[in-house]
């Protein structure tokens, strides 16, 4: 005898263990990964970027000659930033989390 919500989670979590769900959950970390290698290399590009920092998580914490005006270019592009200078010792610094081939470009291009 299971409770109703403890139905629906044990059907979710044996959905997620599915050959399928697997090859997807494989799939989407593998254009992670890309994804972030490659934005590392074109943000390290970018005039204006003083360093990126390497990462094994969905983001990259990168830092700015001003900040302010990468914000507020990216704010005004749609692009959404978690802004770091309130941080100590990141007053230069917002997080960008890696998208979609299409986010990032995006991004990139307000950036440049």
């Amino acid at each position: 005898w299971w409770p109703a919500g403890g139905r629906v989670a044990a059907t979710l979590a044996l959905a997620a263990l599915s050959d399928a769900a697997q090859k997807e959950s494989r799939e989407r970390i593998a254009t992670l990964v890309r994804e972030r290698k490659a934005l590392l290399k074109s943000l390290s590009r970018i005039d204006g970027v003083r360093r990126v920092y390497p990462s094994e998580g969905n983001f990259l914490l990168v830092r700015f000659d001003d900040p302010t005006a990468a914000f507020e270019r990216l704010l005004k592009s749609g692009v959404v930033v978690r802004d770091m200078r309130a941080m100590p010792q990141l007053g230069d610094a917002l997080r960008i989390s890696v998208g979609t081939p299409e986010e990032n470009a995006t991004m990139i291009r307000a950036l440049a």
